[in-house]
């Protein structure tokens, strides 16, 4: 039974569910943990669960009402942003769940059970996410996704994933970009030559998103420069291991590492 079932036939379990993951999408906002390129946020997770398991109106209750509640209870002022942007997210990802992989819209080979690879419309799959901490998060959501639903992708190297770059660096008219804090360094001491006093530009990409479509299409885009990652089995079984211990039914594995990581979270009383 899928989410738009649901609401007609159980509403009470539909509003259940809806209530639970909310709150769980509430205490989760306040709890991040530093990695680099910056905070991991669990309620993502939340989110896009209730995308999966519900119609897009409870995704975007629990998603956008629960993110706005969030910010109320545990930071200075509550960001209506939070409420359309995590509101669209959840949304955006319970219509596709919903209608491009199970109605065989998409990729044309259906979803679980159904799966047949001999029907699937296209033979590379890729993952375009920002280079950050939260396009890590985005890849293993979609990896958990693929791994439990639509195994066989990955295991016959359909899934790649898009490498965009962290940074980019300008001197006069010459313009190079960086994956990494170290790659940065480098790239910056190869620029400056035997001049260590010029001036490098460095600005770095704060997402795909907001990227000028020029710099979307040849870092990220464009067949002939662009970098891609084949996704294997290992990587999807990792993303499905992160997301059954946060996710799971069991509660010790999340404890233990709630416990082990609290340490590093930030914000908790803000």
């Amino acid at each position: 039974m899928n989410g738009y079932n649901l609401i007609k036939k159980k509403p009470v379990l539909w509003l259940t569910m809806v209530a639970v993951l909310m709150a769980m999408n509430v205490v989760l906002s306040s709890f991040s943990i530093p990695v680099p390129g910056g905070h991991l946020y669990l309620n993502d997770i939340v989110i896009c669960t209730a995308a999966i398991l519900l119609d897009p109106l409870g995704a975007f209750i629990v998603g956008g009402v629960g993110a706005f509640l969030g910010d109320f209870f545990f930071y200075p002022a509550p960001m209506f942003v939070s409420l359309a942007s995590h509101g669209l997210e959840a949304v955006v990802v319970s219509l596709c769940a919903h209608n491009l992989f199970k109605e065989k819209k998409a990729l044309g080979a259906g979803i679980g059970e159904e799966f047949d690879e001999n029907k699937l419309r296209y033979h590379k799959v890729i993952i375009m996410a920002d280079a950050d901490v939260d396009g890590a998060h985005i890849r293993t959501l979609l990896l958990t996704f693929f791994f439990r639903y639509m195994r066989p992708l990955i295991e016959e190297g359909y899934v790649y994933s898009a490498v965009p770059p962290l940074y980019k660096l300008t001197r006069g008219k010459t313009t190079r970009v960086a994956y990494s804090d170290e790659e940065r360094d480098r790239v910056s001491a190869e620029m400056r030559g035997d001049n260590p006093n010029v001036k490098i530009d460095i600005s770095r990409f704060k997402g795909l998103g907001e990227m000028n479509p020029h710099e979307l299409w040849e870092t990220t885009m464009d067949p002939t420069t662009r970098t891609l990652r084949r996704i294997t089995l290992d990587d999807a079984v990792k993303a499905d291991a992160t997301f059954t211990v946060l996710m799971g039914e069991k509660v010790e594995p999340r404890k233990e590492f709630i416990e082990r990581k609290a340490q590093y979270a930030v914000n908790l009383d803000y």
